[in-house]
């Protein structure tokens, strides 16, 4: 049984070598010396060989991605009235955005960021209590049923801040894939000096007949 097999073998070897090698004359005394000749051993050294090397993969700076972005977005606070306050009217903060989806080139790759806010934080200046609350605040009159408003303290010139922490995500512009930004994104903004003052008024008549109208 071995013996036919290694004949099998032998035959199959010579019509290998009589259809590659055609008329050119090789030498061998047995069958693995035609083998040998139709399959040979590669010489070269692996160790000279270069390290294979895989191409650099872009890792993205997160920290700075969220400096970038914070820097970039706002949830566009709203005050009412814008100016001009009486410590017995409250003051309503509002803000227009809660959702956004914001492009930032960092290192020559651009990346989407989208952000969803999460808490606002309304500080009136006044050292008064700070406002807050993690759904979009409403403008007036939407606004009074909120947490999002309250009287002024005491008269003086103060200026309100609005700070919104963001949850985020962005695409990874090597893989394609959506993964999430580490921590909250914070954002901040201000609004021009309001200020509050007890003032006098009188009705239209009641001044006409104060002043012997």
């Amino acid at each position: 049984m071995e013996n036919a097999y290694r004949q099998g073998r032998q035959r199959a070897l010579e019509r290998r070598a009589f259809y590659e090698l055609k008329s050119e004359v090789v030498s061998g005394k047995n069958c693995t010396d035609l083998y040998h000749l139709l399959y040979p051993k590669t010489t070269a050294n692996r160790s000279s060989l270069p390290a294979f090397s895989p191409p650099a993969v872009y890792r993205v700076n997160t920290a700075l991605l969220k400096e970038k972005v914070a820097n970039a977005s706002k949830a566009h606070m709203v005050i009412e009235p814008d100016g001009r306050h009486i410590t017995s009217k409250d003051a309503i903060i509002s803000a227009t955005s809660d959702k956004q989806t914001i492009k930032v080139n960092l290192d020559g790759h651009n990346i989407t960021v989208n952000l969803k806010a999460v808490k606002f934080i309304a500080d009136f200046g006044d050292g008064g209590p700070k406002l807050v609350q993690s759904s979009l605040p409403k403008p007036w009159p939407e606004g009074l049923k909120g947490k999002f408003h309250r009287k002024y303290r005491k008269e003086g010139k103060y200026t309100a801040v609005l700070t919104t922490k963001w949850e985020g995500t962005y695409t990874d512009p090597t893989s394609g894939s959506v993964k999430p930004l580490p921590g909250l994104v914070t954002t901040s903004e201000k609004s021009k000096i309001q200020t509050v003052k007890n003032y006098k008024y009188q009705l239209t008549d009641d001044a006409e007949e104060a002043n012997g109208h």
